[in-house]
Parts: structure tokens; sequence; C-alpha cells
């Protein structure tokens, strides 16, 4: 996830807007819930069956890239903006890979970039590809 994470933050063209920044992190999430449900799966049932938060050094890159984008994105209060993030995009990867009652990718991104003010065009929008970059979101988008 960190891996998946970082490049997208980094890929051309690079940038430092804070919006552009946060609709590339919530699109690379969503993207691996599209392109590796099982990992994903594995992921949140691995992190629900510990005792506690497991913060390997992995789960610490993968906090560390979201803790800077919620800065960049101009947070007043990261202690508090940066777990919610964290909840709402494991909340959207968990209804998009629910069993039998999937929620559709498009729906869940634009909940999320209306929670945070981002306009759709932003990050990689379902269906399209990033100007000089790669497509982000997954393989069916239509789920």
């Amino acid at each position: 996830m960190h891996r998946t994470l970082e490049a997208a933050l980094e890929r051309e063209p690079r940038t430092e807007d804070g919006r552009e920044l946060l609709a590339r992190a919530i699109d690379a999430v969503l993207g691996l819930a599209c392109d590796q449900p099982v990992l994903m799966r594995t992921h949140m049932a691995g992190i629900l069956q510990a005792e506690g938060f497991v913060q390997c050094p992995e789960q610490q890159r993968l906090a560390e890239l979201l803790r800077g984008t919620v800065v960049r994105h101009g947070s007043r209060d990261v202690d508090a903006d940066y777990p919610l993030l964290r909840a709402l995009l494991m909340g959207a990867v968990f209804a998009a890979l629910l069993p039998g009652a999937p929620m559709p990718m498009p729906r869940l991104r634009a909940e999320l970039f209306q929670r945070y003010g981002l306009d759709w065009e932003l990050g990689v929008p379902p269906g399209g590809e990033p100007p000089g970059g790669t497509l982000v979101l997954g393989v069916d988008q239509r789920r």
C-alpha cells in the first residue's frame, strides 16, 4: 500500500498542491481495492484480528505519507484529521469489497471527494488517465 501511495503522490506531473495530492491518495487507495482485492481484504482482516494496531515499517511509511498529504491539504488539526482520513479510506475499501453487496467505486470516490471539497477532475477520475501518468483506479470501475 505504501509503495502504491508513494508512486501516486510522486508521479508526473509532480505537484505540491494539497488538493491534487489528497485526490491522488484517495484514488491510489481505492485503486488498490479494485486491483488487489485479496490483498486489501487480507490487510483489513489482519488489522481487525491483531492485538491492537501493529506499526510495522510498511504501516509507518503509509502513515507518514497520509499524514504528509493531510498537512499539504491544509489541515489545522493533523492529529484529528489524519485518523479520520485513514478511517474513511478503510471504510470505503470495506464498502467496495463487501461480498455480495459492493458499493460502486465512483460513488465511493464521489463521497470522499465531496467530504474533502475536491473537484472530480483531480487525481485520476474513473475511466481516465492523469496527464503524463498511468491509470490508478482499477480494471472494473463499474462495481
